[in-house]
């Protein structure tokens, strides 16, 4: 029996979630796969006998008895059946000469004997005991492959995975993708994708290997759903559906003008600013040069690495009067809404002092 491991992770990503919605991580799922087979059985052997000039069997024992001599030299009587050692044939002595009269089938035939040129049938799948003009009797069975406790015949497909495989000869081939949809299979051959709802699923052949994976067209947001492309805004933050994923692309001032990243406007005693800080976007807002308020020259926005918190190392909050929304970029959309009302009042109590 040939036994032969399929390692998923090794030929293709056998599975691959959609990317979050409320997050930019891509997620593969690698599965590993062990797949056995039957290939190449094939058992031969030749019997123990004399002949004469003309290639003719004669008797072993000329004038004497008409018992055989075995591989192992043992006698065996006239019309006696035995085995080697190997239990693979079933002999028999006559006239002195040693004959094949049957083979032993494997385990998947339940080691039945089959007599010299028959054919049987286990379960789909035939076995056969012959015997050639050479004298030699060859017993063979039908190559299979087997997974999840089945049997398949050379040329039938496997789906595994998401994959479809052929069952050969000699083993396996990739031929192609499948999906399960509502229970039933479709297939997907190589180069081909597939939308169903909003999942596409892709079947594709890279560095000669066949891949399978899904991805979701269009992203979720606060449990709206949004267009590959689409963009859209909350919290003064402007956001982006790009592929499967919500990017955070600028922030917006008053929900209605644009302010990138990066980017701080300074106009009328108010200080905008737009930035990363790590793995984060800020907008912030608040009144400067007023008494106790911040200077309207921010201070700069240093470099951080993505693991700083919110506000980022060095940064500390403008304070009196502001205004901030901090959001990881595709992270989850914090609940919060400026007063405009308190803010204004915020600034004349900062204008009295």
């Amino acid at each position: 029996m040939l036994t032969l491991p399929l390692i998923c992770a090794l030929i293709s990503a056998c599975f691959a979630a959609p990317a979050t919605q409320e997050g930019k991580q891509q997620v593969a799922v690698l599965r590993e796969y062990s797949l056995g087979g039957r290939h190449n059985v094939r058992y031969e052997t030749v019997p123990v006998g004399y002949k004469d000039a003309s290639g003719n069997p004669v008797s072993g024992r000329v004038g004497a008895s008409a018992n055989c001599y075995d591989m192992q030299g043992h006698e065996r009587q006239e019309g006696e059946e035995y085995q080697r050692a190997n239990g693979k044939f079933v002999y028999k002595c006559k006239s002195g000469n040693e004959e094949v009269i049957a083979c032993v089938a494997t385990d998947r035939a339940n080691k039945q004997k089959i007599a010299v040129g028959q054919t049987v049938d286990v379960n789909g799948f035939w076995h056969k005991c012959e015997t050639h003009p050479n004298g030699s009797t060859v017993y063979t069975e039908q190559s299979s492959c087997s997974y999840g406790g089945k049997e398949f015949k050379p040329d039938e497909e496997i789906n595994v995975g998401n994959l479809r495989l052929k069952c050969k000869e000699h083993g396996y081939e990739v031929v192609g993708c499948f999906i399960n949809e509502g229970g039933a299979n479709e297939n997907l051959e190589k180069g081909q994708s597939k939308l169903i709802g909003n999942q596409e699923h892709f079947c594709e052949e890279k560095d000669g290997t066949l891949q399978y994976y899904a991805k979701r067209s269009g992203c979720i947001k606060a449990g709206k759903e949004y267009k590959e492309g689409e963009e859209f805004t909350a919290n003064h933050l402007k956001y982006k559906c790009t592929a499967g994923a919500v990017d955070i692309v600028g922030c917006l001032i008053d929900d209605q003008r644009p302010l990138t990243v990066g980017q701080d406007i300074v106009e009328k005693n108010m200080v905008y600013r737009c930035y990363r800080v790590g793995g984060r976007i800020e907008y912030t807002e608040y009144a400067c040069g007023y008494n106790q308020t911040p200077s309207c020259t921010p201070a700069p926005i240093p470099e951080t690495p993505d693991d700083v918190p919110a506000l980022g190392k060095g940064l500390k909050s403008p304070g009196f009067g502001a205004f901030s929304v901090v959001e990881s970029s595709g992270g989850k959309l914090p609940d919060l809404q400026l007063d405009k009302e308190l803010m204004a009042r915020l600034q004349a109590q900062a204008m009295q002092g």
